[in-house]
């Protein structure tokens, strides 16, 4: 029979200290090590990083179909991620810009085209100071907070000293958009906060991308919040790109028989080349694990050629229309949102959003409560995220020119009879002669709506308005229902459309 010494006897003191001590060893030096190496830095709130593309057509990346234009880093960031195929926006930049600041529909906040005039509503003046952007929300829950890029919400001295939340902004301009990609970027009141005159820090995607680079690395040490967002691919397009990569694209579409806008494909292509240094950047910093990244385009691509007679930007095949329209073309986007250890790696959703989700998206990811007195219209993108719920919202609302309503996959349009009026036409007159352009009236429109079943008629090439009176008239009072809502009632009145539909010789049919 075998003799235990006394150090190996269960019941001896000095094996009950030794232990004592390794329990010890593991509860306060292995778990916290294990925990911490399990959990990353996910105890902390996740850093958020918004690229914010301008213009990007749904079809313009090869993820979404395209078989042309190089986009391998963001390719490889959908199959690191999720792939939206139902997201839309507003269909020109600063209504969206407006939704995703303030997480409402910009038509809550527009002002009328005229008087009492729902269908024509349009955002078009600055932020309202009473708004609270998710950049001021963030900031104030503890977030440093950057915007890189396009500004695009009216002016930004308009916004006063505010500075909207963002705590640290480089290349924001004035206005819409920069004269050009190369150096010199600015002319006239034109100009970027944090750049020295004189400076020539080279292609404007690049420069942009280094100056997040940098956000990134001084802020890798606390929750950040980074808006990048892109002039490209916003015109000016001819010329713009890297002459060695338009001239390749050129070649290209020569050797296939193929026409595309060379200058385009290249600000494409460098537009995704940013994309990946970000990505890489976000690697080599240590936080890839608790950085959640959100690629997005503010309107759909622009599909009119630049110059009459020109090649068109871009085409948004097989959607319909493009940029200024409220067909797909000009409305649904891409969207991609890789969120470590939530997104499933190469999910593909077809969850319907909207511009104002953008806001409540953040807000959620962060970890941030949305302020009481921040009433707004979007709905959280997070249970979507993580594999939750397959939709977080029924019906989408958008307006430009016309009003549109999708729910599930019918889609209705209402363009409202218009004839413009004597003042109206002075007011465009003098507009085009402030911008040195030939003067164009504006032209009278004829009552038109129209249906469309997304599920087999993606292209918007069948109207079943006809077909379907009972539904387009469903559709058309809850489309009138959200109108007078987001207008309020004393700026909701069919009596001008109703009086321009009779001097057309048409009638206006009540929703």
């Amino acid at each position: 029979m075998a003799v235990r010494g006394p150090c190996c006897d269960p019941g001896s003191m000095k094996w009950f200290l030794v232990r004592l001590l390794l329990a010890a060893f593991i509860v306060f030096v292995l778990l916290p090590s294990r925990a911490g190496w399990a959990m990353g830095t996910r105890a902390r709130q996740p850093n958020v990083v918004f690229i914010l593309a301008d213009d990007l057509g749904w079809a313009d990346l090869g993820c979404y179909g395209n078989r042309v234009f190089a986009t391998p880093n963001i390719d490889r960031f959908a199959r690191g991620g999720v792939r939206f195929t139902e997201a839309h926006v507003c269909t020109v930049c600063m209504p969206s810009r407006v939704g995703f600041l303030t997480g409402k529909n910009p038509s809550r906040l527009a002002r009328l085209y005229g008087a009492k005039q729902p269908c024509l509503a349009t955002p078009w003046d600055p932020l309202p100071p009473g708004e609270v952007t998710y950049a001021e929300v963030m900031r104030a829950a503890g977030y440093a907070t950057g915007h890189i890029g396009k500004w695009g919400v009216r002016h930004w001295q308009d916004q006063g000293e505010r500075d909207r939340g963002f705590g640290s902004c480089a290349f924001t301009e004035d206005w819409y958009f920069l004269p050009n990609y190369r150096y010199p970027y600015f002319e006239g009141e034109n100009h970027f906060l944090d750049l020295a005159a004189g400076e020539n820090p080279g292609y404007l995607v690049d420069a942009m991308t280094a100056k997040a680079e940098e956000f990134m690395a001084a802020n890798r040490g606390r929750p950040f919040l980074l808006t990048l967002s892109h002039f490209a691919v916003h015109t000016p397009i001819e010329g713009q790109g890297k002459p060695e990569l338009t001239a390749a694209y050129r070649e290209r579409a020569k050797a296939a028989g193929i026409t595309i806008n060379p200058d385009y494909a290249a600000i494409v292509e460098s537009l995704d080349a940013s994309t990946g240094r970000i990505l890489d950047r976000i690697r080599e910093l240590g936080i890839e694990e608790n950085t959640v990244v959100v690629f997005l385009s503010d309107n759909g691509g622009e599909v009119n050629p630049e110059t009459k007679g020109g090649i068109p930007i871009t085409s948004n095949a097989p959607l319909r229309g493009g940029k200024a329209t409220v067909y797909e073309g000009g409305i649904r986007v891409p969207l991609i949102v890789r969120w470590p250890g939530v997104t499933k790696p190469g999910s593909v959703t077809a969850a319907l959003t909207a511009v104002e989700d953008v806001y409540p998206t953040l807000l959620g990811i962060a970890r941030v409560p949305i302020p009481e007195k921040q009433k707004i219209d979007g709905v959280s993108l997070v249970p979507v995220l993580r594999g939750e719920k397959e939709s977080v919202r029924e019906t989408m609302f958008t307006q430009w020119q016309g009003a549109v309503v999708r729910r599930g996959s019918w889609k209705l349009i209402e363009y409202p009879p218009y004839v413009p009026t004597a003042a109206e036409i002075e007011s465009a007159r003098a507009k085009a002669a402030k911008k040195k352009k030939e003067f164009s009236p504006p032209e009278s429109k004829r009552l038109a709506i129209e249906l469309y079943n997304l599920a087999d008629d993606l292209g918007e090439t069948r109207n079943l308005a006809g077909e379907k009176p009972e539904l387009v008239r469903e559709l058309r009072r809850e489309l009138h229902a959200w109108m007078k809502d987001m207008h309020g009632a004393d700026n909701y009145s069919l009596d001008r459309v109703r009086e321009d539909a009779r001097k057309l010789g048409q009638s206006y049919p009540d929703p």
